[in-house]
């Protein structure tokens, strides 16, 4: 299960037609960063190819990886506070479409309909990461102790078919 896919199932295609409108296609090249731990971004990230790892200074292992459908810079748009973590592309070039905090502010601002939807997605998002995360601490298998019920499947195959149509949209792969 991707659980950023959460975001496009919930969002409607002329939310989608709106990120496409309002977001800048940006290629990463492999092992160069995107995000840096401590370093203000103005930006969210919804990656379109790739994967992404994201690490903490001085750590020698990965702490995860983020994919296709998913989203970056999230955490510090709730919040404001600076990025916790440094984020690279992986192995092979990465796109992703990136668009302007304050864009999508003032239009979350605007709709409440739009924001309703958007922030439903991005709890999704944030509540599957620490299930996974609770489930690997406690040596269980994430899918196994969590499985995904149909309406999140449902869920997740639109956010699918959403990510291919903003993807061929706005160029990328």
């Amino acid at each position: 299960m991707n659980p950023g896919l959460f975001i496009l199932g919930e969002l409607s295609d002329a939310d989608a037609d709106w990120l496409a409108e309002q977001g800048r296609l940006e290629s990463v090249d492999p092992g160069l960063p995107l995000i840096q731990q401590g370093v203000p971004i103005e930006e969210v990230h919804l990656v379109l190819r790739g994967r992404f790892l994201v690490s903490q200074r001085g750590e020698v292992r990965d702490l995860g990886s983020i994919g296709p459908g998913e989203m970056m810079g999230e955490m510090s748009f709730l919040d404001s506070r600076l990025p916790v973590a440094d984020v690279r592309a992986g192995e092979e070039r990465c796109e992703v479409l990136s668009l302007p905090r304050s864009a999508l502010q003032r239009r979350l601002d605007a709709e409440p309909d739009l924001a309703a939807r958007f922030y439903r997605g991005l709890a999704r998002i944030l509540s599957a990461r620490l299930r996974d995360a609770l489930a690997e601490s406690a040596g269980l298998d994430p899918e196994r102790a969590s499985p995904t019920e149909p309406d999140e499947r449902s869920l997740l195959e639109r956010g699918e078919a959403r990510l291919e149509r903003l993807a061929a949209r706005v160029g990328a792969g």
